[in-house]
């Protein structure tokens, strides 16, 4: 089983047999030499449930962790693309759980005792989801930015009141 752009399906199926993966990678951060220290092997997104008709065309990955020699920022050797990862129908919702909401809304009133005092507080929360974390922020009347990929998402922070970048770009644009 081969994926377009996924490489072949998962460890034992009889298509991965005697298939050596790399045990290195490029550190996304320096460049150094990262070396995998813990391989799970190629999985699934965990987040797509496909019908029988698309099971043969599933996306694989592989899940592995390294360490870079240079800089020591543990890493993925692997990347999914942003286009399989963050789809319009990207199923996670940080709100979804009460334990989630009243982690962030601690962690935003946190935030704005200690870091958002001064003249003009501004937030910037990159990985925003659904915007739980900034709607506390927002909330208190501290200007924020929402910068996630899924935000063509019906639950992008935008539709909920707070500012949110582009999914199309990789860096959030000069707000101030």
């Amino acid at each position: 089983m081969s994926v377009p752009g996924g490489g072949p399906g998962p460890v034992g199926h009889p298509a991965t047999r005697g298939i050596m993966e790399p045990n290195e990678s490029t550190c996304r951060i320096c460049g150094g030499r990262v070396r995998a220290f813990f391989d799970f092997g190629r999985q699934p997104l965990s987040d797509h449930f496909p019908t029988e008709e698309e099971v043969d065309q599933e996306f694989f990955f592989r899940l592995a962790a390294g360490m870079c020699a240079e800089c020591t920022m543990v890493q993925l050797l692997e990347e999914v693309p942003r286009d399989r990862m963050f789809r319009y129908d990207y199923p996670y919702r940080s709100s979804g759980s009460e334990y989630m909401r009243e982690h962030f809304r601690d962690t935003a009133r946190r935030l704005i005792e200690t870091e958002l005092g001064g003249p003009d507080p501004f937030c910037v929360e990159i990985g925003s989801n659904d915007g739980v974390m900034l709607r506390t922020v927002r909330d208190a009347g501290i200007s924020t930015w929402a910068w996630s990929p899924p935000a063509h998402s019906p639950r992008c922070p935008g539709r909920r009141g707070c500012r949110c970048g582009p999914r199309s770009s990789r860096r959030p644009p000069r707000v101030r």
